[in-house]
């Protein structure tokens, strides 16, 4: 892992999920009592086993959106199904950042085989393990 004393925050890659991801540790210092390398073996073991729901939020809350806003024959964007939709997001990056000693958050990063134009879909997970999409810019 490299780190980053301006963002103080540890960076790597991992594979997971079939691609290479970009992981960044934000704050870790505020957890002492892991290490970074239990850090990082936790945040992939918790990203890893909330993959269906994650993947659920995430057509939950932008299926529609791309297949009601965003589809152009002209351009090749059809409608797709659900597991299509899926099947073109790809995990690129993964920011978990402790931002108290019990508050938390972790980032998730997907490009979108350009379904949305080049903008990337955002997963943010939250404390309470609450989860919201987006699309960003």
């Amino acid at each position: 892992m490299i780190y980053n004393e301006e963002l103080n925050a540890w960076k790597t890659k991992k594979f997971i999920f079939d691609s290479v991801v970009d992981i960044m540790l934000i704050d870790i210092d505020l957890q002492p009592e892991l290490t970074k390398e239990e850090i990082l073996d936790n945040v992939i073991s918790y990203v890893k086993s909330k993959r269906r729901e994650i993947e659920e939020n995430i057509v939950t809350s932008l299926w529609d959106t791309y297949n009601n806003n965003w589809t152009n024959i002209e351009d090749g964007n059809l409608h797709l199904s659900k597991e299509e939709f899926l099947s073109k997001l790809i995990l690129s990056g993964i920011n978990y950042e402790i931002e108290d000693v019990d508050e938390f958050v972790y980032y998730l990063y997907y490009t979108d085989s350009d379904m949305f134009s080049g903008h990337s879909v955002e997963v943010f997970i939250d404390s309470n393990m609450e989860i919201s999409s987006e699309i960003i810019g």
